[in-house]
Formats: C-alpha cells, sequence, structure tokens
C-alpha cells in the first residue's frame, strides 16, 4: 500500500470514529483532519529500553526480581485513534456548555463509553479491565481481579485491593471531571462510590456493543483461540520474554480483550462469571433529552459514515498546507500547551528548553509557534503512564521539523507530585527542549543570546579604554576563527557525502544461488489445528520466483541481512497460482502493527515475504528469502513453514510465527 493509499485509508477510519461519536460530517472533517495533521507532528521514542519493579501483591519488599514494564508504545493507527478522542473533546464541551442546552442520553452514553476507553487506554491493560469491569460493568473487585489475571497470564502481576480501589477512585474522578453535573455519585453496599445508574441499562445494551467495537483497538485481531469460552491457557496474551518493547503488543492484545464486546464476554465465560449483559450499568445523565435507541428519526447515520471524495479531498489539502507551513524556519519565539492550555514558552534567543509538571490524566502536550505567527502546530506528544515507577531514568521523544530543527520531549517516570486535599496527586515531570540541526544555525543562536550581555556589559563611552578594545578583538578573532573551523568541517562533510555517492551510484544485481537443501514447509490450513503436519517443500525455481527471481536489488557493498538484522520488509506474490491479494494488503498491516518492520518496495528491502498459491486459492506458502536468494525463513530443520489462509488472523499468525522464530534467535544470541 502506497502512502497516498495509506493515508485516505487512515483518515477514512479516523472519519467514522468521528462521525459515529458526533453524527455530524463537518464535525468529522474537521476532527479527522486535526487528528491526522496532530499524527504527522507526533514525536517518536528514542529509547524506550528500561525496566521496572511491578508493585502487585506477590513482589515481596526489597526483591531483586525485574519484570518488564507494561506501559504501551502505540503504533500509528492507535495514536491516531486516540487523537481523534482528543480533537472530539472541545466540540463536545461546546455543545454541552450552551446555555439551557438538552444533549440526547444516546449522544452522551457514547461520549461517556469513549472517554472511559480513552483515560484507561492512556495507562494499561491493569486500568482497560478496571474501567470496563468496574465502571462499565458491575463485576466485584474479586471478579474484576480473575479477569485480569487471565489476561495477563501471569499471577505474579496482580495487584492488590488497595491498588484496586485508588485507581477507580482515579478513574471516577477523571469522569466526574469530564461530566460534571451531569453524573451523580451514591454509595452502594459497603460504602463503595459509584456513579448513579439507569434503571433501564439494559434497554442500550445494543448501543453500548456498537461503542466497544468502535473503541476496540484498530486494526488488531481477536487473541483468543477457538471459539465459546476462553480457555485458561491463552498463548497470545503471554509474555514471556525480557525487552519491555517486546511486550507493547501483546498489551494491545489485552486491551482488545477486554474492549471488544465478544472477547469480552468469552472471558468472563471463561471464568464461569454471569454474562455482561445481565451486569451492564450505565450511569444516569442529567440535562438530557432523555431520547433514547429508538426513539425519533436517527437520519441516514448508516449511509453517510464513509466520507465523500470531495471531503477526503478538502483534508487532504488542509493537512498539505499544514506541512508547507511548517517547512518554514520556526520563529523566534515558541509556545508549549498541555491539552489546549499554554503552560510554557521558549524563546529561542535566550533559551531554548522549559521545564513544568503535569497531572496524570492530561492527554496531549503541543509545540506551536506564537499567536502572532499563527498558532502553527510544530510538534505534538501523546502523554501515556505507567502504573507502576520504573527503575530507569526519563523516556525521551523528539519530532525532526523539515528544516532539521528537533523539538525533544523528556517525560519523566509518574510519581506523586503533591498531596490536595488529602489525596495523592500523581504526574510527571517535563522537560520540552529545541536543537537546531546546522552547527551554524546553533552557532548564530548562540551569538544572539550572547550579544545582549556584551552590550549591556560594554557600554559605548567604554569603548575609548585600550584594555576593552584589546578584549573586544581577541573575541572577534576566536569568533571567526570558530565560523572558519565549522566551515571547513561543513565543506569536508559535504566531500565525503558527495564522494560516497559516487560510489554508490551504480546498483549491482546479486546473483540468487539455488538452495541445495530447501527448508520445508509444512501444511496448515485454516481448517487443520495440527501443528506438525508433514513437510510441503516449496519450489525454488521457476515459476515460484519469477517476478524477482529470490533476488533484491541494492547499492553496491550492502551485507546481505540475516534473519535477526531484517528491518524493511516487501511482500510480493510470486508464481502463477491464483491468491486472493487482499492477503498482501493484510500482511503490510501486520507487519506495520509489530512495530518490528517496515513495508517498503523491493528496491529498498532487506528481504521479500514470497508468497506462493497453493492448490487453494484461499490458501498461501510463505518464506522470507534475503537479497541473495537465502530462504531465512522457515527456518532449516524447523517444522515452521506453513500454508496460511488469506485472512487478517492468517496474516496475523504469520507474522507472530515470524516474530517468535526471531526472538528465539535473539534469546539465543544473549545466552552464547
Amino acid at each position: 500500500m502506497g502512502k497516498v493509499e495509506m493515508m485516505d485509508s487512515m483518515l477514512r477510519q479516523a472519519f467514522r470514529l468521528a462521525y459515529f461519536i458526533h453524527g455530524d460530517r463537518e464535525f468529522a472533517v474537521r476532527i479527522a483532519t486535526a487528528a491526522m495533521s496532530k499524527l504527522n507532528a507526533t514525536a517518536v521514542a528514542q529509547d524506550r529500553r528500561y525496566y521496572y519493579k511491578p508493585g502487585g501483591r506477590s513482589q515481596a519488599p526489597g526483591s531483586k526480581v525485574i519484570k518488564p514494564r507494561t506501559k504501551v508504545s502505540l503504533s500509528q493507527p492507535h495514536l491516531l485513534q486516540r487523537l481523534v478522542y482528543v480533537e472530539s473533546d472541545p466540540y463536545e464541551r461546546q455543545e454541552e456548555q450552551r446555555p439551557n442546552a438538552v444533549i440526547a442520553e444516546e449522544s452522551l452514553i457514547k461520549r461517556h463509553i469513549k472517554h472511559l476507553i480513552n483515560i484507561a487506554l492512556m495507562r494499561n491493560s491493569f486500568h482497560v479491565t478496571l474501567g470496563v469491569s468496574r465502571l462499565l460493568y458491575n463485576y466485584t473487585t474479586a471478579e474484576s481481579i480473575e479477569i485480569y489475571d487471565l489476561i495477563m497470564q501471569d499471577p505474579d502481576r496482580a495487584k492488590d485491593d488497595a491498588y484496586w480501589r485508588e485507581r477507580k477512585a482515579r478513574l471516577m474522578r477523571e469522569l466526574k471531571e469530564r461530566f460534571g453535573q451531569s453524573l451523580a455519585i451514591v454509595r452502594g453496599p459497603h460504602g463503595e462510590e459509584r456513579f448513579q445508574t439507569r434503571e433501564d441499562s439494559a434497554r442500550y445494551l445494543e448501543l453500548v456493543k456498537q461503542c466497544l467495537q468502535m473503541f476496540t483497538p484498530w486494526d488488531t485481531p481477536c487473541p483468543l483461540p477457538g471459539e465459546g469460552p476462553a480457555p485458561g491457557k491463552i498463548e497470545a496474551l503471554t509474555f514471556r520474554g525480557s525487552d519491555p518493547d517486546e511486550e507493547h503488543q501483546i498489551e494491545v492484545a489485552r486491551m482488545h480483550a477486554v474492549i471488544h464486546p465478544d472477547c469480552h464476554e468469552r472471558l468472563v465465560a471463561g471464568l464461569g462469571l454471569e454474562s455482561p449483559t445481565r451486569r451492564l450499568e450505565i450511569p444516569k445523565f442529567f440535562h438530557t433529552s432523555g431520547r433514547g435507541p429508538g426513539d425519533g428519526p436517527q437520519g441516514d447515520r448508516e449511509d453517510a459514515e464513509e466520507p465523500t471524495e470531495s471531503e477526503l479531498d478538502r483534508m487532504r489539502r488542509e493537512i498539505d498546507d499544514q506541512s508547507a507551513r511548517r517547512k518554514r524556519p520556526p520563529p523566534s519565539r515558541l509556545r508549549v500547551l498541555v491539552d489546549g492550555a499554554e503552560r510554557a514558552g521558549l524563546a529561542l534567543d535566550r533559551k531554548s528548553e522549559a521545564r513544568f509538571e503535569v497531572e496524570e490524566g492530561s492527554k496531549l502536550i503541543e509545540v506551536r509557534t506564537a499567536r502572532e505567527e499563527g498558532g502553527l502546530l510544530l510538534a505534538v506528544h501523546v502523554l501515556c503512564y505507567d502504573d507502576a515507577a520504573p527503575t530507569a531514568g526519563p523516556s525521551r521523544f523528539s519530532t525532526e521539523l523539515n528544516g532539521g530543527q528537533k523539538i525533544f520531549f523528556t517525560i519523566s517516570p509518574l510519581r506523586q507530585l503533591h498531596e490536595e486535599g488529602g489525596a495523592s496527586v500523581f504526574g510527571v515531570s517535563v522537560v520540552v527542549s529545541y536543537g537546531e540541526a546546522h552547527p551554524l544555525h546553533a552557532l548564530q543562536r548562540a551569538w544572539r543570546r550572547l550579544a545582549p550581555y556584551l552590550l549591556r556589559v560594554w557600554r559605548p563611552q567604554r569603548w575609548a579604554e585600550e584594555r576593552v578594545r584589546r578584549y573586544s578583538l581577541a573575541i572577534i578573532l576566536i569568533a571567526v576563527g570558530a565560523l572558519s573551523a565549522v566551515w571547513l568541517l561543513i565543506v569536508r562533510e559535504r566531500t565525503s557525502r558527495q564522494t560516497q555517492v559516487a560510489r554508490h551510484k551504480e546498483p549491482v544485481t546479486v546473483a540468487s544461488p539455488v538452495p541445495s537443501s530447501p527448508p520445508p514447509s509444512a501444511t496448515i490450513s485454516p481448517h487443520i489445528h495440527d501443528p506438525r503436519m508433514a513437510p510441503s517443500p516449496p519450489s525454488t525455481s521457476g515459476p515460484a520466483l519469477k517476478t524477482t527471481r529470490g533476488v533484491l536489488r541494492r547499492e553496491a557493498g550492502s551485507a546481505s541481512a540475516s534473519l535477526i538484522e531484517v528491518k524493511k520488509i516487501c511482500v510480493e506474490l510470486t508464481g502463477d497460482r491464483q491468491v486472493d491479494p487482499a492477503i498482501i494488503d493484510h500482511l503490510n498491516r501486520s507487519l506495520q502493527a509489530s512495530q518490528r518492520w517496515t513495508t517498503v518496495t523491493s528496491d529498498k528491502a532487506d528481504a521479500l515475504l514470497s508468497l506462493v498459491g497453493g492448490a487453494d486459492e484461499r490458501e498461501v506458502s510463505v518464506r522470507l528469502v534475503n537479497q541473495e536468494g537465502k530462504t531465512l525463513w522457515p527456518r532449516a530443520g524447523r517444522d515452521r513453514g506453513r500454508e496460511y489462509g488469506v485472512t487478517a488472523e492468517e496474516a496475523a499468525r504469520v507474522v507472530a510465527d515470524l516474530l517468535a522464530d526471531v526472538r528465539e534467535l535473539e534469546r539465543r544470541r544473549r545466552v552464547h
């Protein structure tokens, strides 16, 4: 899928979600456009590899056991989904704050569930389980602990009752802050605080299911095997590694299992708990129209969910305009905003760093130009929070501007900031800094900062003094020398780059040796679940590799990548048999979602994921081949080669099997 097609696909998803929330096409266009523009300016993590000691009930004081964190690093589709939630809030509040505003009950229910899911997704699968099981449904704390233990597949990472109560109170406060007087809190049995609920909550069951389906993390397959009640052992939710970055995909799968209504029902059925349909509790909203689902006209909602071509074109133009404006050099003053409120400023002529604290629950940090410059968005950081403090230092994220400058966000671990009303207020410390990419530009800014100081110290009337003249001359000579040295370095660097380009202009085609003993390709169809079927070796010549002949064209001097070193993959159909081409799109999505590989064209790829049609066009044999024509995967001597189906779920299995072999190789490398 090309860059334009991918952007259009994501814009359609964002439009559908925004329209589902608001039911207004104009709002949906604005929200999708703003969310996509912010996605293009979102900072990326520079170093996420740190560990923490989880604070579960099994963690003994002073224990030296180090567990991987459960903080989630979101992929682009999931970030866009969260940005749609954030961009929807101002439109919702504007409508709710109008004098004598009366909002339809259905709209407030959607907004309530959306906000609950969003503030839980900001954290991790524990908060998602807590929000869905305790605040949307009325499962007890003990029952919710069972659900969380099932999706974690690790009893050592359980949370104690006090932590459940404290975190539930935090989520309720954030919901109360969002909806204000529209929600009322009552005390239930044992003094437990809950929102006052509607007696006819079951009436909204279908609406709630529709909301949960829309708010489930995008493009995530169901992690539960088979059908019916979930088993006690769920391989797709089990984490066995030591690298915390590897758990991100599993955390998203856990969130899917809890949010998606069908998966959630299978989870509770596997534990023998009462069905969610009997535990649903919808809050009672005040100042609403009282209209429920099916009461009155709904409009052409089903026919209006997709954007028209003119709406897509309008969104593309606005996004391109934002990108073009970002190409201009940044002005001397920048503003730093948290959830739309200005928190700090960067006067680049005087300082290039701002420090402040952000309370837990804040969603977005933006860096914009000054108002007189049009308030152009330059960089965005979407906040996520760990539920336990890591032992190492802060995380760093950066966005590179079109001129090469960088804006850095340094986020400390979640910690207690202060006490307020007898309760602990948690949050993070933030450092936003600006850096010039070009040495001359950095020197210019340093000179601008120094110049006012020099003018204050060396007043004009003192220039007659001989000593001042000497000092001035010395400083000027030093500055000229420094500028000359920097310029010399730049000239040498450019000359070196031109030489390297000249050396690599001539492409080389690497010969494709035919393996003397190709690895087996065992057959597993979607209808057969035995992973140990007899091998079915793929052909290594002829039609099977007609498209690329097992060769990826690379620049001269590039080394052939091993399985661990592969980062860029091209997915391609080879052979003469008919295969549903949708498998390419499914595999591209799954590879991108893995956050380990990117999909590129064959001339830029480290390896080719070759798809050969089987006896049935609904099945395909998969091999990963490097630029020398060597089969990297399935690995020789292993019963890993399989025939897969052409569905999204089967594509996810391909990537999961490939990732499992890569992790095993990495583990062996660390051991040896």
